[in-house]
């Protein structure tokens, strides 16, 4: 009797389980065909809830209302396309089996159970879409920097998506009886015409597996000859000019651009039920396999030639000396600045053209910036600048600051949405073709840097050959190698420092390659901004070719000996992102060089700058043992959160090379301000970019709104800022209150 009970409680249980995985068996068959518009929701979705530049696309609502007025059409068109092609492939690909197996049915069996799927699934996908860009608002809500008012409205904000959302849903939900009132009013209009098509008054015809694609209902067609033409003009534009989207946010490129690869994708699927190929899957495969022959990521180059001749530090530091022949030589200037997108391009080109317009004889004491990433590119703009000279007939031209105004203005604009649209487009086209026929999505950020360039100063620099920013003899002056760059990008082989410089460096880095000793390619200046500024997924790690000599001698040809087949360079900040290691090589080979006999008979006084643009970062320790206060200071450096809770056997190592990167950077930062701390004739002086109350911390990615503008343009107020400033005013001999009281003017009061 108790074996017959357990006998009947085990089958009774049984039965439970299998009419549950009945149901999640036809769940499941709904999700695979509408997989397509689930994927591509959850991916754009996730993107700007879980990355931090999808999360500065989201801020940048609170600060600029009016862009909701492009991003919610955005929205709603990729919910539409989620939504109908959703159900264009449920209602198109082989019916879902509905024969009951279950003896006790779930949710009123499985005929009526298929069919609820069908109709809801794809109204839920689209809504899904509200869904995740709510949570997207509402996580950026909490974010830490956040003014209190921008935290409130991104919080309705996320409400007024959610009922934007369940809008959505009602129409699709009650579509058809307001088509039939519609269609009514227009046939009425009509004098008794039917109807249009596009009204969907009709259900689609039933599918069946054998039935040729060519068959496909009228309005289907149509529908695919429009997403079709929409998605070959915009993948046109992405191509050929992506630079002219650039009017276009970065957010809207996102989301259309996604949305748009729904309806080729559907079509795929299609054609693959049709044909019993899992085409999108061997698109996948295929991808993989071209993958070793498609690489269109190739470092831009200039036409064929031989770069510059370039002088040695040695040389540099004989010219910078001759500089001063007929009066004391003052203190040599050495900046490193840190790496951090828009904000620190934009905070690096500020700051070095507001020392040019207090000091006009600060490039003449400047020897050399050392950049990485958003650093790197501020660096680049600001060099060019000294040798465009804005004048008056430059737009971004200042009566009293003209360098800052039109760094500023350079720096200021948008460069996201040309790279989103390259990378969503051409890029994307690219990897499932054999050979590398699309240009690059590198390229079109480059691009995106010369426009603005163009726009603001009339010439070409950017674009220009690498050089070209340093006039030499016979150009109308004297050949001038001085202030130098020294950008640094990561060897993605190695791992160690490739650093591009107008200056010999060979011998002088430490376990790091110098770009033009190892290659000759002759590359524009943005080009060489970008091998320091090549940001993870949006940019891609640039590739350099072998010269293609088997003996290693490179000759004339055009190309690189690296010890390998090829390299390839990616972001400096993946080795650390304050540039402060090649700073110090630097700055120990100048000290080795003009002191041959030792720091008592030197007469080379120095100062080094270093630029930060990570809030968070806390700064440089002074480090004294004798004080009490030094170890309370170095306790007080930047902690981070706790480590991850979840999967912590996987995504330990991961978490621990990730900030790895950070700790080097702390590090290197420290030991260039530990060495002019212990260098006689050395001084030290740090610009940060600080929190302040009330204010959002500036983005990180390659757009910036006019309230991070605004930040980032106040920052020399900050208490510290502004006290460096007036040291660096005492060592270099200028007085910048005036400077600041007419900024004072400019800036919002914060507390």
């Amino acid at each position: 009797m108790s074996g017959a009970q357990t006998t009947d409680g085990s089958g009774w249980l049984i039965g439970k389980l299998n009419c549950i995985w009945e149901v999640l068996q036809d769940l499941g068959r709904v999700l695979g065909y509408t997989r397509l518009s689930v994927l591509v929701t959850l991916l754009a979705g996730l993107a700007l809830i879980f990355f931090g530049q999808g999360q500065d696309l989201i801020v940048i609502h609170a600060e600029e209302p009016w862009s909701l007025f492009l991003f919610y059409p955005a929205v709603i068109f990729w919910a539409l396309n989620a939504w109908y092609w959703a159900r264009v492939t449920l209602k198109h690909c082989k019916a879902i089996p509905v024969s009951e197996s279950c003896p006790t049915p779930l949710f009123g069996g499985r005929k009526r159970r298929v069919a609820w799927l069908v109709r809801h699934v794809p109204r839920l996908i689209g809504t899904a879409a509200f869904a995740l860009i709510a949570i997207a608002q509402f996580v950026a809500s909490g974010r830490e920097g956040l003014a209190g008012a921008e935290q409130d409205l991104l919080r309705d904000l996320a409400l007024l998506t959610l009922g934007l959302g369940l809008g959505f849903y009602l129409f699709v939900r009650f579509r058809r009886p307001i088509s039939r009132a519609l269609g009514r009013l227009l046939s009425a209009l009509r004098k008794g015409a039917p109807a249009p098509d596009w009204l969907m008054l009709s259900p689609a015809p039933g599918y069946s597996f054998a039935r040729r694609l060519s068959e496909l209902p009228s309005g289907l067609k149509r529908s695919f000859a429009v997403f079709g033409l929409a998605l070959l003009l915009v993948f046109l534009l992405a191509t050929l000019t992506p630079t002219w989207l650039g009017w276009l946010r970065a957010d809207v490129v996102f989301l259309v651009g996604a949305s748009l690869w729904i309806a080729p994708g559907t079509w795929l699927i299609l054609l693959g039920r049709h044909g019993q190929l899992p085409l999108l899957s061997f698109l996948v495969v295929m991808a993989l396999a071209f993958s070793f022959f498609n690489d269109n990521h190739a470092v831009r180059k200039l036409a064929p030639n031989a770069p510059a001749p370039r002088s040695s530090l040695a040389e540099a530091l004989a010219a910078w000396r001759g500089q001063w022949q007929e009066q004391p030589a003052p203190r040599l200037v050495l900046v490193a600045t840190a790496g951090g997108g828009s904000r620190a391009a934009y905070w690096t080109g500020s700051l070095l053209g507001t020392l040019q317009d207090l000091t006009p004889d600060f490039d003449k004491r400047l020897f050399a910036i050392s950049g990485v990433s958003g650093g790197s590119l501020g660096a680049a703009v600001y060099r060019s600048l000294l040798t465009a000279k804005p004048d008056g007939a430059a737009p971004c031209h200042g009566p009293r600051t003209p360098y800052r105004d039109c760094a500023r203005a350079v720096l200021g604009q948008g460069f996201l949405a040309p790279t989103l649209a390259a990378m969503i487009f051409p890029d994307l086209v690219q990897r499932f073709l054999p050979l590398p026929l699309l240009p690059d999505r590198a390229a079109a950020l480059e691009e995106a840097w010369e426009l603005a360039w163009r726009r603001q100063l009339g010439s070409d620099l950017l674009g220009a050959d690498f050089f070209a920013s340093w006039p030499r003899a016979g150009d109308g002056e004297a050949a001038r190698d001085l202030p130098a760059l020294l950008l640094n990008g990561t060897s993605v082989a190695t791992g160690k420092r490739i650093v591009t410089s107008n200056l010999q460096l060979r011998g002088i880095l430490t376990d790091a390659y110098d770009f033009f000793s190892q290659c000759r390619l002759r590359i524009r200046m943005s080009t060489a901004a970008n091998n320091s500024a090549r940001f993870p997924v949006v940019g891609p790690a640039g590739t350099l070719p072998r010269d293609g000599n088997a003996d290693g001698d490179a000759g004339d040809q055009e190309g690189c000996d690296f010890d390998r087949d090829f390299e390839r360079i990616v972001d400096g900040g993946y080795f650390e992102n304050f540039g402060a290691t090649t700073a110090l090589d630097v700055l120990r080979a100048l000290k080795t060089l003009a002191c041959p006999r030792g720091p008592q008979d030197c007469g080379l006084e120095i100062v080094v700058i270093q630029i930060s643009s990570d809030p968070d970062y806390p700064g440089v320790v002074e480090r004294d043992p004798a004080s009490p206060g030094t170890a309370e200071a170095e306790s007080r450096r930047r902690g981070g959160p706790a480590p991850q809770r979840f999967a912590s056997e996987l995504l330990a190592p991961v978490e621990t090379l990730l900030n790895t990167r950070s700790a080097h950077g702390d590090l290197a930062a420290q030991q260039l301000r530990d060495w002019a701390a212990g260098e006689p004739g050395a001084d030290y002086v740090e610009f940060r970019l600080v929190k302040r109350e009330g204010e959002s911390v500036p983005p990180l990615g390659w757009v910036l709104s006019e309230a991070a503008k605004t930040s980032i343009d106040c920052q020399l107020l900050v208490e510290e800022n502004t006290a460096n400033l007036a040291q660096l005013g005492d060592l270099l001999q200028f007085d910048a209150q005036a400077f600041l009281e007419e900024l004072k003017t400019s800036c919002p009061e914060s507390g």
